[in-house]
């Protein structure tokens, strides 16, 4: 029989595979959003967002330049508060 550390080992491993995937196929989505969509405005200023911090935990690097993208388009729509929610 398999020791209840090893049992508990294999759920937090099946658990967080689901979860990156979960993640992934939500950077996937908000990609896909951001090709789609040409203008320069709130709503892409929001998913720059939500992007920046979905790749948080599974992308770090590409959350930094999603936020530097994100923050660049807010100060240029003058949008402080939209700007603001990237440096949180």
């Amino acid at each position: 029989m398999l020791s209840f550390r090893i049992k508990a080992l294999i759920i937090l491993l099946v658990f967080s595979v689901q979860g990156a995937d979960a993640q992934r196929s939500k950077v996937d989505s908000l990609s896909q959003l951001l090709r789609e969509g040409t203008s320069q405005d709130t709503v892409r200023l929001k998913t720059l967002n939500e992007l920046a911090y979905t790749y948080y935990s599974i992308d770090p690097k590409s959350g930094v330049d999603t936020s530097q993208e994100a923050i660049d388009l807010g100060l240029q729509l003058r949008n402080h508060e939209g700007t603001a929610c990237i440096c949180l």
